[in-house]
């Protein structure tokens, strides 16, 4: 069906409440759809080729599992830290493309409006945690008092390989983790480039990283 339109009303001078009108469109094989606000992922869902406006969050729960093949997450953002991506330490992440050799195309994650910032928070348990993204692009994430762009927390043993990571607050940003393989990235105009705090033993290598305030810190 045609793409559902919808409108903000003030209730009582303190609520504001999402109307939606029309008929619904469906996305990621009916997993989400322009009806629903949050995506709370709790089993295995893949989604291939296309793009998916989302309206308020992502969260992936302990044992669920999301991957993404081309595909863009646009957050329809409204202000700074309006939506945000959260997999939990329990749960799954591959955000990757499709194709081969020249014909790849990478997923995106990104904001509807660049005024505005998202948060993408990556949570572990200290070994195996569950998240990769390989060729694929981060933009407009993060702010000052948010996220710091894609941000992982208590992360080891990951991949993060061949992507672009640009126009975020910072491009990556590590807090106590080790081992992640931080190689062959593109990061480009963001405040820091790569940001690694109480974070050690991580492989970063080859990257190109310029135009940023701070390259690697």
């Amino acid at each position: 069906g045609a793409e559902t339109n919808s409108t903000v009303v003030r209730v009582n001078e303190s609520k504001w409440v999402t109307i939606m009108f029309g008929a619904q469109t469906t996305y990621c094989n009916g997993n989400y759809s322009s009806k629903m606000y949050n995506w709370i992922i709790e089993g295995n869902v893949v989604c291939s080729n296309e793009v998916i406006p989302v309206s308020g969050n992502i969260t992936i729960r302990s044992g669920g599992n999301l991957t993404l093949y081309n595909v863009t997450i646009q957050f329809r953002a409204t202000a700074d830290g309006s939506n945000f991506i959260n997999k939990t330490a329990g749960g799954r992440l591959q955000i990757l493309s499709s194709g081969s050799g020249g014909n790849r195309s990478g997923s995106v994650i990104t904001s509807s409006n660049t005024d505005y910032r998202y948060d993408f928070w990556v949570y572990g348990m200290g070994g195996n945690d569950n998240f990769t993204i390989k060729n694929s692009r981060v933009e407009y994430a993060g702010y000052d008092g948010g996220s710091k762009g894609l941000q992982l927390n208590n992360i080891s043993d990951v991949e993060l390989t061949g992507n672009n990571f640009s126009i975020n607050y910072y491009g990556i940003y590590l807090v106590n983790s080790r081992y992640v393989n931080l190689t062959n990235n593109t990061i480009l105009n963001n405040s820091y480039g790569i940001y690694l705090n109480l974070s050690s033993y991580n492989n970063v290598r080859n990257n190109s990283i310029a135009e940023n305030s701070f390259g690697v810190y």
